[in-house]
């Protein structure tokens, strides 16, 4: 019941529930390029289109590295991007979420 001089208060952003990526699965993919990487190297050396693209290969395998966050019990992680919140992470465990 409402009496006309209850103050209600308006947030204006409410709290948003992420599931991110399982960090297992992106771990996986990571440690396959890295060795993808490693064996384009030492195999395919003499071919330049093989090294150029083991290159961005390995420039991707990194750049998914900033990505993993690990949830402990009874926690929760803010994912801001540039200042903007993104959602919260209250789901314990290993993630990936983009960096």
């Amino acid at each position: 019941m409402q009496y006309q001089i209850d103050i209600i208060m308006k947030t204006q952003q409410h709290e948003k529930f992420i599931e991110p990526v399982s960090g297992y699965v992106v771990l996986t993919l990571v440690i396959l390029m890295i060795a993808a990487f490693a064996y384009s190297v030492t195999q395919f050396n003499h071919l330049v289109w093989v090294m150029i693209l083991a290159v961005i290969d390995l420039l991707l395998a990194i750049a998914l590295m900033p990505g993993f966050l690990v949830v402990n019990p009874n926690e929760s992680s803010v994912l801001v991007l540039f200042g903007d919140y993104k959602g919260t992470v209250i789901t314990n465990g290993f993630f990936w979420v983009n960096p």
